[in-house]
């Protein structure tokens, strides 16, 4: 790489970096549990609390008191990298999203790179960066503190080192790949690709790759031994949810449960997971841009982008069935951004001197011109899901906010039991919980044993509750009335 290349680079990182913080100006704090959770987290490793919640957004685990061990469910490194951002540039939603900000912005020149060293010329280098940056519904995103802005960066590295050649680059592999699994809990699935590309020519490389992510994930799993008696994550379990809702049901589903429906069922759950995802995977290039991405990619002859959405795609809609299908299909599949940019230009450029033929214009120019409009139709798709999704944002926030501050009138200090109780946290600074899947009667007798007072209902309530809320009278709680969309209800 020259210097003119190095600087061109840097020229788009740069430019990436002002996108970002554009999108974050736009945006006061996390707006759904995933990022909020992340939010918590940090703030109480910035003070010294270490890796603690105050928050049970689960049920899979009934840990002994709401303040607890965190990260039992999803992976520790967006939370320890917001945590960096708070100590050095102190307290605020700007310090946490810093980090992460920062390494998703490096999916633009990562594009570029990828666009350049398969035969794209500067113009096409910016195209794809530009499409990598407005990729999908992701764009407000990656101004937050949800663990896949770190993620997305480390994936597409690892997948670039998995193509490569000889221990260097298998070493490479590995160690992102475990740096991966620290973010996403489907990181496993790079180091899988990475031994899937190079077993068969490398055995020794492949073999020096899965050396180096146990050794970066080993203090992980010996953590997780130490707290919770065991180095298997809680989420594996989620292989027998038999309903998403089975998380916020006391011990989850059990693998008799998951069986006894019948294989009709699950196949049907299964059909239903895998049509689900491939929607997803059709608007990672707006719905227009993805199938010259695929046709770009299989014509790279780089098996390793395709060889991992094989296997997230498989994980996610046959495995993990309801997870995958609620998101972490989504969130996995922004390690594949920067190659699906370049692989999208890569067809474009085909189906460009195609169409001069027909036509009978200049190669060059007709190659611009598509990937001028296919760049337009990315920035407008991408602009526009993320506006969508930032009101979404604003609109949950405001309902809790005003939630919040009825119940801080009513009952100063509860622990509350909401739907969303990390978002609720971050905005009341009180511990909450998560709405079990449970009767009423059961659900109340589970929320005073972490000493709850209060209930935030809204929509999105456990079925065992539709017919109270339909008038039914239960004993042991009274109504304190309705704001905003929710009934708040004290436990007597």
């Amino acid at each position: 790489m020259t210097v003119r290349d190095g600087r061109r680079l840097l020229s788009i990182f740069l430019v990436a970096l002002l996108v970002r913080f554009c999108w974050l100006s736009q945006s006061d704090g996390p707006g759904y549990l995933d990022a909020s959770y992340q939010l918590l987290v940090a703030q109480r490793l910035a003070v010294g609390d270490g890796l603690t919640t105050p928050v049970i957004w689960h049920w899979l685990r009934l840990p002994e008191a709401v303040i607890h061990p965190s990260h039992d469910y999803w992976m520790p490194l967006g939370a320890l990298l917001a945590a960096v951002g708070l100590r050095l540039f102190g307290d605020g939603w700007l310090p946490a999203v810093l980090p992460g900000l920062i390494l998703s912005a490096l999916l633009a020149p990562i594009a570029a790179a990828l666009t350049r060293r398969w035969g794209g010329g500067p113009f096409e280098e910016w195209v794809a960066a530009g499409l990598a940056l407005f990729a999908g519904g992701y764009s407000a995103h990656w101004a937050t503190t949800d663990p896949m802005t770190m993620f997305a960066p480390l994936g597409a590295l690892a997948l670039i080192a998995a193509d490569g050649a000889g221990q260097r680059s298998a070493l490479a592999a590995g160690a992102l790949a475990g740096l991966g699994q620290l973010a996403r809990a489907d990181g496993f699935l790079l180091l899988a690709t990475v031994l899937v590309v190079r077993l068969r020519r490398e055995p020794a490389a492949a073999a020096l790759a899965a050396i180096v992510f146990v050794a970066i994930i080993a203090p992980w799993l010996v953590r997780g031994a130490l707290t919770f008696g065991s180095s298997v994550p809680v989420g594996l379990t989620t292989v027998w949810l038999t309903e998403y809702n089975d998380l916020f049901r006391p011990v989850g589903a059990t693998p008799a449960e998951w069986w006894n429906r019948g294989l009709s069922a699950i196949a049907q759950e299964k059909v239903l997971a895998l049509t689900l995802n491939f929607a997803v995977l059709a608007l990672l290039g707006h719905l227009f841009l993805t199938p010259f991405a695929l046709a770009g990619l299989l014509a790279m002859r780089r098996p390793a982008p395709l060889v991992y959405l094989g296997l997230l795609l498989f994980f996610a809609s046959l495995v993990f069935t309801y997870p995958g299908a609620r998101g972490a299909f989504a969130h996995g599949l922004t390690a594949l951004i920067p190659a699906s940019a370049a692989g999208a230009l890569l067809g474009l450029r085909r189906f460009a001197d195609w169409l001069a033929i027909r036509r009978g214009l200049r190669v060059t120019e007709a190659r611009q011109r598509i990937a001028l409009i296919a760049l337009a139709g990315t920035v407008v798709a991408g602009s526009g899901l993320g506006w969508q999704q930032l009101a979404e944002w604003r609109t949950w926030r405001g309902a809790l906010a005003d939630a919040v501050a009825f119940v801080e009138s009513h009952a100063p200090a509860a622990i509350v039991v909401a739907a969303d109780p990390a978002t609720y946290a971050v905005l009341s600074g009180r511990p909450a919980v998560v709405m079990p899947n449970l009767p009423p009667a059961e659900a109340i007798a589970l929320a005073r044993r972490y000493g709850a007072r209060i209930m935030v209902i809204g929509d999105a309530y456990p079925r065992p509750w539709s017919g109270w809320l339909g008038g039914e009278s239960i004993a042991g709680v009274t109504v304190l009335g309705e704001v905003a969309g929710f009934r708040i209800i004290a436990i007597d």
